[in-house]
């Protein structure tokens, strides 16, 4: 038997649960009959005899929970997540490739949703991929006028780094056919030099409005601001979500002073069920190691892990950065969030600080100008356990695999890509 914990009186009433196997990842003991629990604590694993023991040591009358046909799993760990963003899209139009193959379908599926809501709310969609509609090609936004010309209409892309808003979106923002691209982002433009609607990346900050989460070239802006009840209410349907799958520990990869003050506040109502590692955007560096918040800090459920950062932007949406172009695309090429040698700075800054860095990259350029990143700040400071990592890493190249392996750089993939 395994002892994990002791008890402590203020836990909540114990539980042993039987199973038909209960998969442990400890070489001691591989797999077990038996666990108890309290206090969201597992107390001892082994066999039923076992812990039965151990609950009368520990002065327990524990509930008897039996599964005879079901394997018990430790939770699963989602290294790079955006609860925040995943609430608000279980709170949108679901229009993904099972929903709508078409654009119609898409404006359909819009105008359902407009017709129950008051007047002036903003309208949102979430999950077309452009390469799956009959079309093969992203709505526009007169398009999207046919949904509401009175509201903000915004369809988000699949991949979260950007999509099409409706005319109103951008005479209400401003936006005219003469308004330059932000960097780190773009207003899409038709042969004749008309917005077709169509936004990436940092020029999805339009959306946010006045109070959103200006990041500028430091990343995109895909949580859109919601009143902080939403944001809770959202937090909470996404733990839902996570739990119901076996997720029990995540890495909040998007945070900024809106996903922190929205985890901050779920912990005060006890309502945080999820371990969350932060990784704070790369616009807060200076601001992380001002405060200190260089080795460990929080506590089992709400930690500050390290730093993300963008190199480029998603294959998915096109703004990875190709400077030779996109094959039916040849004029798109995507775009760099920093120079390389402005880049190296950040990564050489937060690992002379302590702090791990997260680095969205998917090009070979990009992933290639992290690589040599990490290898500068390595050189300045030696650490064999530096663990800094790259999110994604779609299209390495070979010669950058090695790389990595030889730098210690883990990579942070998705079966998807």
């Amino acid at each position: 038997m395994r002892r994990l914990a002791t008890y402590d009186s203020r836990d909540s009433a114990a539980t042993i649960i039987t199973a038909k196997t209960i998969r442990t990842v400890d070489e001691q003991l591989p797999q077990a009959e038996a666990m108890l629990a309290a206090g969201g604590r597992i107390l001892a694993v082994g066999s039923l005899a076992e812990v039965e023991s151990a609950a009368r040591e520990a002065g327990l009358a524990p509930v008897r929970v039996d599964r005879p046909d079901a394997t018990i799993v430790p939770g699963f760990v989602d290294a790079h997540a955006h609860p925040l963003m995943y609430g608000q899209m279980l709170t949108w139009v679901d229009i993904g490739p099972d929903r709508a193959g078409s654009i119609p379908e898409i404006v359909a599926l819009m105008a359902e949703r407009a017709a129950t809501l008051s007047e002036g709310a903003p309208l949102r969609g979430y999950g077309y991929e452009q390469r799956n509609l009959a079309e093969r090609r992203h709505p526009t936004r007169h398009e999207l006028d046919l949904v509401a010309t009175d509201r903000e209409v915004y369809i988000m892309n699949a991949s979260g780094h950007g999509g099409v808003v409706n005319s109103f979106t951008l005479e209400k923002y401003g936006i005219t056919r003469d308004t330059p691209n932000p960097e780190g982002g773009e207003f899409f433009r038709d042969e004749d030099g008309e917005l077709t609607g169509e936004l990436s990346d940092a020029a999805c900050n339009v959306l946010t409005g006045l109070h959103g989460v200006k990041v500028g070239h430091h990343g995109p802006n895909f949580h859109l601001g919601d009143e902080p009840a939403e944001h809770q209410r959202q937090l909470d349907a996404v733990q839902r979500e996570f739990l119901a799958g076996g997720v029990t520990t995540i890495g909040d990869a998007q945070v900024s002073q809106r996903e922190f003050a929205a985890y901050l506040a779920l912990a005060d109502r006890g309502s945080l069920d999820l371990r969350v590692s932060m990784y704070f955007l790369s616009h807060l560096l200076d601001q992380v190691i001002d405060l200190g918040l260089t080795g460990p800090f929080g506590n089992a459920f709400l930690s500050a892990a390290g730093i993300k950062l963008y190199a480029d932007g998603t294959l998915g949406g096109w703004t990875a950065y190709f400077p030779e172009g996109y094959v039916g695309d040849p004029c798109r090429t995507g775009q760099l969030y920093h120079q390389p040698e402005e880049y190296a700075g950040l990564v050489k800054k937060a690992h002379l600080a302590g702090l791990q860095t997260a680095t969205h990259a998917q090009s070979p350029t990009a992933i290639k100008m992290v690589v040599d990143a990490v290898e500068e700040a390595l050189a300045a400071r030696p650490d064999t356990d530096a663990r800094h990592r790259i999110e994604h890493c779609g299209l390495p190249d070979p010669a950058e695999v090695r790389r990595m392996a030889e730098l210690g750089i883990r990579t942070v993939n998705q079966t998807q890509h």
